[in-house]
């Protein structure tokens, strides 16, 4: 075996390990609720999301939370959250949850400045978009998979 076909077997073995490597998913989210209107990514492992991050009503979210009954359950299709659904608090110490209510999703808010884990408003999602984010592992196949359709093009015309 020459040093071309020892290069070549290499890199398709690193591709490969680099393509089945086991991570995390990762979810963009917008909505718009009310008086709310927020946006962001968070990861998912196996069906549990596991971090968040983005704004609402330009205040950063801060984290997950344990809050009014959820779960923090993720399905990659509809409906997304279950009735449980997420919860998160915001640096203005809101704290919210998205959940899948009576044919809806519904956002439910403590308000700023609220008595302590009480709820004051239950207001249905008008708009929701979630979608996958790529991981970089998918770029890194397309990349190698274009160059490897160059080489054979490159070779072909050579020939």
């Amino acid at each position: 075996m020459n040093a071309k076909q020892v290069f070549i077997r290499s890199a398709a073995a690193a591709l490969f390990a680099l393509g089945s490597a086991a991570q995390a998913d990762t979810y963009s989210f917008s909505f718009t609720a009310g008086l709310f209107t927020g946006s962001g990514t968070f990861d998912v492992t196996g069906s549990t999301i596991t971090s968040i991050s983005g704004n609402v009503n330009l205040s950063p979210i801060t984290g997950l939370t344990n809050w009014f009954g959820n779960d923090n359950r993720f399905s990659a299709t509809e409906p997304y959250f279950s009735y449980d659904g997420l919860s998160f608090t915001t640096a203005d110490l809101t704290k919210f949850n998205l959940y899948r209510g009576e044919g809806s999703y519904r956002l439910l808010d403590s308000g700023v400045g609220s008595i302590p884990d009480m709820p004051t408003r239950d207001t249905e999602v008008e708009v929701l978009s979630i979608s996958a984010v790529p991981e970089p592992q998918t770029y890194a196949l397309m990349l190698a998979g274009v160059a490897a359709l160059s080489i054979v093009a490159r070779r072909r015309k050579a020939a």
